[in-house]
């Protein structure tokens, strides 16, 4: 007993680490979203060990539908945050509720660096966050090419990345909770590390990561839905 006491308060500032930017109003929408899901569909989860429980982390997942994100914030233990296109903080409303569930704002033009720096800044506290490298949801369901910003991420925080694979979330609108009920089925892959870049990060460098990442994203995925990465 007194080892486990002993392992919990070396553990308790990374805990206390991980609370630090969640607003309440984060783990009331999670716990709702966690209950919605369990009664009104029906949800299979793979992998769910391969999350690793602290340290800092870079979940990548495709994206078909605007249930993804609470989709993987219910599932993960840990509390998330998520990079999301500045367009759904233009509307003052949305953007409280984006910013108290730990969306961070990220200009997908490729002008703005401020969505990056926070990311940068939550990963080295050893928060998770999680990025839809595809920049949008896919109207067929199959993956569409990956853009370069979560590499650019992976290489200046060498943080180690966790590929996932959501399906089933486009079979129903976001609104409503789900009659009939709807299969989704989540895989969680194991993470990895990129490779160290030094000196100046060329494009085919971030290019080949990116196709790295969405490699890994894809094997999880049936080859149906595999899209541009299914070769």
């Amino acid at each position: 007993m007194n080892w486990i006491k002993m392992q919990l308060l070396n553990l308790s500032p990374i805990m206390q680490k991980n609370k630090k930017h969640i607003s309440p109003v984060y783990y009331l929408l999670r716990g709702l979203a966690r209950i919605c899901f369990k009664l009104f569909s029906k949800t299979s989860i793979e992998g769910l060990e391969n999350i690793p429980p602290y340290g800092p982390l870079i979940a990548v997942s495709n994206h078909v539908s605007y249930n993804d994100p609470p989709y993987i914030a219910a599932i993960f233990p840990r509390p998330v945050f998520f990079l999301g296109k500045k367009e759904l903080f233009k509307n003052k409303i949305l953007g409280s509720i984006m910013r108290n569930v730990n969306v961070i704002s990220l200009d997908r033009s490729g002008v703005g660096l401020s969505g990056l720096k926070s990311a940068m800044e939550l990963l080295n506290e050893d928060q998770v966050v999680v990025i839809f490298p595809e920049g949008t949801t896919s109207d067929t369901g199959g993956l569409i090419k990956g853009r370069s910003g979560v590499s650019y991420l992976a290489i200046k925080s060498e943080c180690p990345i966790l590929p996932i694979s959501i399906t089933g979330t486009n079979h129903f609108p976001a609104w409503r909770l789900w009659m009939p009920l709807k299969k989704v089925h989540v895989h969680i892959g194991t993470a990895f590390t990129p490779p160290i870049v030094h000196g100046n990060i060329s494009n085919d460098v971030l290019n080949s990561i990116t196709d790295t990442i969405m490699v890994r994203i894809a094997y999880l995925l049936p080859p149906e839905l595999r899209g541009v990465y299914g070769n």
